[in-house]
């Protein structure tokens, strides 16, 4: 995979997902303690891949 398309589908993920934790949170008034879990493990999962681009641009843009 071409790592230009990381910096189009990273963010976008990103967005998709915590708009999608935020409507969970937001339907139900007690949230469980596994909906606690996948919020946190999905921010988590979004900060690696933060890094992981990070990374990546390092390594193929050189300043």
């Amino acid at each position: 995979m071409n790592w230009k398309y990381l910096l189009i589908i990273v963010p976008l993920f990103i967005v998709a997902e915590l708009f999608l934790i935020t409507k969970l949170f937001s339907m139900i008034s007690q949230p469980s303690d596994l909906l606690v879990f996948l919020g946190v493990f999905g921010i988590g999962l979004d900060i690696f891949a933060i890094i992981k681009l990070y990374t990546l641009l390092k390594k193929h843009i050189k300043y």
